[in-house]
């Protein structure tokens, strides 16, 4: 506890329109110096949904996001001697012929295999980002006249919120209940505009994270959350008006 009193004291405010007094890089170089062996694990395991994401952009040839756990060079290397990857990962890629296309299966492993793993912040985080990125297949489905049961086919059907988007299929549009009602007003409100929904959806992150800790401050769900805002800050600070071409579909993408 005292090591992360230190460590909070020490932390620049984060706001998500503003550029950050601290990188990524520079805040995991506090985290190993400070944190417990049990502590920094839980980093590794909230960094892993970037390694996923990495392993996607190593099949499209796209440049990797250094904020993972591994290296372009590792994750070749883990993929090619089955280490260090979960085992749902490594059986896709050993079974598909056109990995990228379905790729969505390995993020709804991911998504399963944690909320039952996880417990605290890190298990609310994952629940949280599952049910965004289920919101947002629904209202990609709507608008693009699409069954919402097979872009789904692969979630667990008994999950609550699994269950809600199912029993719409067959309507219009999907109801949803907050915060991702206000969400999707908000998305709608900004249709046409790409770059100021991909706003609003990091705004909603921010915010999220940001309530699941309130009164946490010196815990490592504490530290935990700023990592995953200081994630968004920093990708907040990429945008630009040129990338205001974004489509819906890969706001959606690029939300899994």
């Amino acid at each position: 506890m005292f090591r992360n009193y230190f460590i909070v004291n020490s932390l620049p405010t984060l706001t998500l329109s503003q550029k950050p007094e601290i990188t990524f890089l520079e805040l995991m170089r506090l985290f190993k110096m400070n944190l417990s062996a049990s502590e920094l694990q839980k980093t590794k395991d909230i960094r892993l949904f970037i390694d996923l994401q990495n392993v996607l952009k190593i099949l499209k040839k796209e440049p990797l996001d250094i904020r993972g756990n591994f290296t372009e060079k590792e994750l070749d290397e883990a993929i090619m001697h089955q280490i260090h990857l979960p085992k749902y990962l490594l059986d896709f890629l050993e079974r598909e012929e056109s990995p990228v296309d379905k790729f969505y299966e390995v993020m709804s492993a991911y998504f399963q295999e944690e909320i039952k793993s996880q417990t605290g912040f890190f298990q609310k985080y994952v629940k949280f980002e599952q049910e965004l990125r289920l919101t947002l297949t629904a209202i990609r489905c709507k608008k693009n006249q699409r069954d919402i049961s097979q872009e789904l086919s692969s979630e667990d059907p008994t999950d609550f919120f699994v269950h809600e988007i199912f029993s719409q299929k067959d309507q219009e549009t999907v109801e949803f209940s907050e915060p991702y009602h206000s969400l999707a007003s908000k998305l709608k409100e900004a249709e046409g505009n790409p770059f100021l929904q991909k706003k609003i959806l990091m705004q909603f992150r921010f915010d999220q994270i940001e309530e699941m800790v309130e009164g946490d401050l010196f815990s490592i769900d504490y530290l935990l959350a700023y990592m995953i805002q200081l994630i968004l800050v920093e990708d907040w600070n990429f945008l630009n008006k040129e990338q205001g071409h974004t489509t819906l579909n890969q706001i959606v993408k690029e939300a899994l």
